[in-house]
């Protein structure tokens, strides 16, 4: 009987060394240990970078069934710049059928970056009764450390004056401060009433070398009637 005992626990043990040489374990796996389906979704997930968004937008139209849009787009990405995001405007007839569309294709857009910009769209001699505005986020490309960027561009000394003949001007000046030159910056006003775009402008100053200060002027007819006014600059070199 005792060898009989002895022989089974000398099995048992023979069967222990055996599980713990081919790693075998009686606990089970711990959770999130990266062993398991959940932490391949999570980490994908977690990788994803965030989209560029739509902050705002306002629009007026003309006697001659012109749209003028003004928006405002911003890249929450922390870690990621977007490459060409286009901006759609659709304008619609009180059918619900498609006037016109018009897409803005922007420049680069930096991590944390904000950009506004305007568009100008042909109604086709109809006054839309709803107007649409979406964004395409464009193509995620690594961020530049050299980037020219909209906080980059300080706008100074801002006046708005309006002639006898109802154009607008707005005049100021603008700086660039990053550690580059650019070709082009493109200088848009976003006129407001009661803190709601109702039109945008946009010019260009050109070859506005790095910590150089160059005077710029937005000038347009016919202006719809607003309480104030914000101007900002984007880099628009290529």
């Amino acid at each position: 009987m005792k060898k009989k005992l002895l022989i089974i626990m000398l099995l048992t043990a023979f069967a222990l060394i055996l599980m713990t040489a081919c790693g075998g374990s009686a606990e089970p796996a711990a959770e999130g240990d990266g062993s398991g389906e959940n932490d391949v979704n999570e980490t994908t997930a977690a990788a994803a970078p965030a989209e560029v968004q739509l902050l705002d937008y306002g629009y007026s139209v003309s006697e001659d069934n012109y749209m003028t849009c003004g928006y405002v787009i911003q890249n929450p990405s922390e870690d990621t710049a977007y490459e060409f995001p286009v901006v759609n405007v659709t304008a619609y007839d009180e059918n619900g059928d498609v006037l016109a569309t018009e897409e803005q294709t922007m420049n680069k857009i930096q991590p944390g970056e904000t950009q506004v910009f305007t568009s100008l769209v042909d109604c086709n001699g109809t006054s839309p009764d709803k107007v649409e505005i979406d964004i395409d986020t464009g193509e995620a490309i690594s961020p530049s450390a050299d980037a020219i960027k909209s906080s980059d561009l300080e706008i100074s000394g801002t006046n708005e004056r309006t002639d006898d003949l109802d154009d607008t001007s707005i005049t100021g000046k603008i700086k660039n401060n990053a550690s580059k030159d650019t070709d082009s910056a493109a200088v848009t006003v976003l006129f407001k009433k009661e803190g709601k775009i109702v039109y945008g402008a946009t010019s260009f100053v050109d070859n506005l070398g790095a910590g150089k200060e160059k005077a710029f002027e937005v000038t347009e007819y016919n202006v719809p009637e607003h309480d104030s006014f914000e101007v900002s600059a984007l880099d628009w070199g290529f």
